[in-house]
């Protein structure tokens, strides 16, 4: 077993562990140990064998980025971290003698950041002057991008983390069209999972984005039960490589989806997503008025308007919010309204469930609205 630490948005650690134990479950046919699991602020520490650990970069969608913990221990002073970071075997693991170090302190003897990484630095070169990868190893490998590794240091207690993914999680590799303020993917999909699971309804489901931007939300939604198709740096390392990457169709969500429609005021953006080979259908399409294309029932909104920050709101939030959703409630025979907004412009609105998070420094608040 091997420990590894998925980090996830800060308020969203619930719902990246709901997604952790549905599809643990389906690819490695067994659930997972509660024993073995612990969801902490920021994200999910738990012990598995290694070539699953590494593999859930490809599975799932919620997550920032997944670590892999190679050594924990109580570490007070340079000299003791250079014989620790010496004593590792770097040359079984890495493909490349150089590596990105990234640091952290708090409450810890040790806190300056730069003395660390150079006692890191000096550790690592002295560690290959006497153990060097092979040749072809590093020839195989030489294209490969450089690792990363995570120093933590917490009242003195010292964890050294590989980073398993490279680019973060949320990038998919496939985007092609990208709107002014765009959700950021694994957050589309744990607020299109979250509210598609609350709702637990069993017939088909009509999803609409009244102001779709990119898509994101829609997309997510659609590839949520797809394996992530790109690079990550778990496999530039000396590990075995050979267990099957999952398949496409070994998970499926709780939910069904019947169509998937997506509208926005920006006429270029939408004609360039119509252009995209996709199962969403793109309107041309003022959110306040009717779309003009007929939506099968159930069916369910799920939004991300502006929050008044890159995109300037054309009403105050007290106004524009609400009049937002008399409009859905006027022109739609809605099931439910998932609606993103600013946490202090929840306040205008009356809703029945409501998850809060932060992202990039905002108190955000994901609110549903059952008409």
């Amino acid at each position: 077993m091997q420990s590894f630490f998925i980090i996830c948005p800060l308020g969203l650690e619930q719902i990246c562990y709901s997604e952790l134990k549905e599809k643990y479950s389906h690819y490695f046919s067994s659930d997972l140990e509660a024993s073995s699991i612990n969801v902490i602020r920021g994200g999910i520490e738990l012990g598995l064998p290694l070539h699953q650990g590494l593999l859930l970069n490809k599975i799932l969608k919620t997550p920032t980025r997944i670590l892999w913990r190679l050594h924990n221990q109580k570490c007070r002073d340079l000299p003791k971290l250079y014989k620790i970071i010496k004593k590792i075997s770097w040359a079984k693991i890495l493909t490349q003698e150089i590596v990105n170090c990234e640091v952290s302190a708090s409450k810890s003897r040790l806190f300056h950041s730069s003395k660390i990484k150079g006692t890191f630095d000096k550790a690592l070169k002295d560690y290959f002057n006497a153990n060097h990868i092979p040749k072809k190893i590093l020839d195989k490998f030489k294209e490969s991008p450089v690792q990363t590794i995570y120093l933590r240091f917490h009242e003195d207690n010292l964890t050294i983390s590989l980073d398993t993914t490279g680019e973060r999680l949320h990038k998919r590799g496939s985007k092609t069209v990208f709107s002014k303020a765009p959700l950021r993917e694994n957050i589309a999909a744990a607020l299109g999972h979250y509210l598609l699971s609350y709702l637990t309804l069993q017939e088909k489901i009509t999803l609409f984005d009244p102001m779709c931007g990119s898509g994101n939300l829609l997309i997510e939604c659609l590839n949520f039960e797809k394996i992530n198709n790109r690079n990550f740096n778990f496999e530039y390392l000396q590990i075995d490589q050979s267990s099957d990457v999952p398949k496409v169709d070994k998970y499926k969500c709780p939910y069904q989806l019947k169509e998937l429609i997506g509208s926005d005021y920006n006429e270029k953006l939408i004609e360039q997503l119509q252009k995209i080979d996709s199962p969403v259908s793109f309107f041309v399409n003022d959110a306040f008025k009717k779309i003009n294309t007929e939506l099968a029932t159930p069916l369910v909104i799920l939004s991300n308007p502006p929050f008044g920050k890159r995109i300037k709101l054309p009403l105050p939030p007290k106004d524009f919010y609400p009049k937002l959703i008399s409009s859905y409630l006027k022109h739609y025979p809605v099931k439910a309204i998932g609606l993103l907004l600013p946490s202090q412009h929840a306040r205008f609105l009356d809703y029945q469930n409501a998850l809060e998070f932060d992202y990039n420094g905002l108190k955000l608040k994901f609110i549903i609205i059952s008409p």
